[in-house]
């Protein structure tokens, strides 16, 4: 009889062990899953220029960002930003980029980019007071972002996503007085999120 008990009880242990490891290995998959996809996120992104020749400046602007997860925590990709004044004025980075968040509760993350920064200015540009005709003027060099921001769950693995950045160009002194280096932007983001 106590064989029996026994034999029954190892039985039920090893359903019992059987079920805990096969909803542990479902669940490990799913995050596999979630953690391992793509993320994505554009949008909105009002701002100023903080170094035009004519002082600090407001302008409209957007963003998009595709990456993959890493993890919970880390996520990485390429991003795409511009700020524009009118046609004649604008700017605007392409870099590897970062979002860091250092807790899986909060929505609170830090983001870093590195990669190439551009800005442009034609038309009519300001002499001492006096609008001078110019040639269009192109300056690449480095571009890089940090920024700080905040998303709210909607749904599922859809965001809301708001936050700053700090756009920063340094290019080549080549005497260029229409587009200065460093060329500084802010820029307020919103736009849905999702990973």
């Amino acid at each position: 009889m106590l064989l029996l008990a026994s034999s029954r009880s190892a039985t039920v242990a090893g359903v019992v062990i059987a079920t805990v490891l096969s909803a542990a290995v479902a669940v490990v998959a799913e995050a596999q899953e979630r953690d391992g996809g793509l993320w994505g996120t554009f949008g909105w992104a009002p701002g100023w220029n903080l170094t035009p020749p004519d002082g600090i400046t407001r302008g409209r602007g957007g963003y998009f960002a595709l990456g993959g997860t890493l993890s919970r925590r880390l996520l990485l990709g390429g991003e795409g930003s511009a700020w524009r004044r009118n046609e004649a004025t604008l700017g605007g980075n392409v870099t590897l980029t970062s979002l860091f968040y250092p807790s899986t509760r909060e929505g609170f993350f830090v983001k870093a980019g590195l990669g190439v920064g551009q800005a442009r200015a034609d038309g009519l540009l300001p002499n001492n007071g006096v609008a001078i005709d110019s040639d269009v003027r192109f300056r690449t060099g480095l571009g890089t972002t940090l920024g700080v921001g905040w998303e709210i769950r909607v749904n599922g693995n859809f965001y809301l996503s708001a936050g700053v950045n700090w756009m920063l160009h340094l290019f080549y002194d080549d005497g260029n007085e229409s587009i200065r280096s460093p060329n500084h932007f802010l820029l307020f983001q919103i736009g849905p999120m999702w990973h």
